[in-house]
């Protein structure tokens, strides 16, 4: 007959009891527990159901913004490498982009203070703060003259829910990097 069996390593004298309808091997595991190891597989099972089903912006929403924000700061940073200004000028915020006017006007301005976004030998981004108004993103630099930087990038969320860049400021280290 077909049935639940559940059998203890080496047991020799495991005998067959019958149980409702089905047979198992008597073991000294209850069939309340077997029962309730089901039910617990089960419960896993419907969880990792449910959680698929969740939508992924909305677990996105629970892990916060930063994801989105280093995704902006990195997709103005591989903008700078192409010598694509007006692409890297899109990721600032909409008061930067009156500030500044146009791609060439921000262009003068990274090449002239911010030399170390430009063309970096390495970025690493760091703290994340959001208990102020707007939330900060920290990155450190290692800027084309060998020289160490850390950069607070503050970030705008928009009404379409994306993010730009509202403002960096840098800090040089004095001594050249290892």
């Amino acid at each position: 007959m077909r049935g639940i069996y559940c059998a203890r390593y080496r047991s020799p004298s495991a005998k067959l009891i019958r149980v409702g309808s089905s047979e198992r091997k008597e073991t000294g595991v209850s069939l309340k527990r077997i029962l309730a190891m089901r039910s617990h597989i089960f419960r896993l099972f419907m969880l990792g159901f449910l959680f698929a089903a969740v939508p992924q912006h909305v677990r996105a929403e629970k892990t916060g913004p930063v994801d989105d924000i280093r995704s902006t700061i990195s997709m103005q940073l591989e903008a700078f490498q192409r010598d694509d200004w007006a692409g890297a000028f899109a990721y600032a915020s909409p008061v930067l982009q009156r500030i500044f006017g146009s791609p060439e006007r921000f262009r003068d301005m990274v090449l002239g203070g911010y030399r170390a976004v430009y063309r970096p030998q390495q970025v690493v981004f760091r703290d994340f703060d959001s208990s102020g108004p707007r939330p900060v993103q920290i990155v450190f630099f290692i800027g084309p003259d060998g020289l160490a930087y850390l950069a607070a990038y503050e970030m705008e969320q928009q009404p379409d829910g994306s993010w730009r860049i509202a403002g960096v400021q840098m800090i040089s280290a004095e001594a050249k990097s290892a």
